[in-house]
């Protein structure tokens, strides 16, 4: 397979790259040069385009050069800056989704985060008590991002792609050591009241990095994939087990959170 990947220079992308190149065509999509050693030495070719500022002419310009198979948007904008986020998180995304339509590449897969919803409706009913108080202490934290995040999955469901959409946990630069999918918990257990944001990151249910990149790779090459959103978690099964639990079970996240 040929894959295309946004926010190439991020850790996730290129953990996905280093994994993925041996057997298959890796372009990395980044804003600028710098990435452009540690890519190629891992088998990937980079390509400089800064999606927060690039043309929809300009997106579609490299769909066509590069004619991937599957598409992976992995980029988010600069932590802190809502303006960023929402030009990346949602815009970027939406530059992508819409180029992708057009140029008939139907095959998408998104990282997301865990919580991305419409904050002012009421929880999704899987939400535990603790999930629910650590949800308010992720809104109230982080609203420009998890905003961002929950309309680029908005505009997704409605592109008509094929896509299969991640939401990880805590990311975490530990190795993959194990997996759960599906619709989960949010917080560890124990978690009884509302925390302050330096508190959250230690209750939120962690995922690795690297693992988040296996899943996108054995997303890729699971067809039972396509339609469906789902969590990405540090757990005890194998990538392979949880997927087939989630394609056999048609798990979907976004259909539970209310749609």
């Amino acid at each position: 397979m040929k894959f295309l990947v946004f926010g190439g220079g991020g850790r996730i992308a290129v953990l996905f790259a280093k994994l993925a190149s041996p057997k298959h065509s890796v372009t990395s999509v980044v804003r600028n040069s710098k990435h452009d050693a540690t890519l190629k030495s891992i088998g990937a070719t980079p390509e400089v385009l800064d999606i927060e500022h690039a043309t929809a002419s300009q997106v579609l310009s490299l769909l066509k050069k590069t004619t991937p198979d599957v598409i992976v948007w992995a980029a988010a904008g600069s932590e802190g800056s809502a303006a960023s986020m929402e030009a990346v998180d949602h815009q970027g995304a939406r530059k992508v989704f819409d180029a992708a339509r057009e140029a008939n590449m139907k095959r998408v897969l998104v990282v997301s985060t865990i919580d991305a919803r419409d904050g002012s409706l009421p929880y999704p009913k899987y939400y535990s008590e603790g999930s629910k108080l650590t949800s308010k202490t992720f809104q109230t934290a982080m609203p420009d991002y998890l905003k961002a995040k929950y309309a680029a999955e908005v505009a997704l469901q409605a592109s008509g792609l094929d896509f299969t959409c991640l939401r990880p946990g805590a990311l975490t630069n530990q190795p993959a050591s194990g997996a759960l999918l599906g619709i989960t918990e949010m917080a560890r257990d124990g978690v009884t009241e509302v925390m302050d944001i330096g508190d959250m990151a230690a209750k939120l249910l962690p995922a690795s990095r690297e693992l988040v990149a296996q899943v996108l790779l054995a997303s890729a090459e699971e067809p039972g994939t396509i339609g469906l959103t789902f969590q990405v978690m540090d757990g005890k099964k194998t990538v392979q087990e949880e997927i087939k639990k989630v394609v056999d079970e048609k798990i979907d996240v976004w259909k539970a959170d209310y749609h």
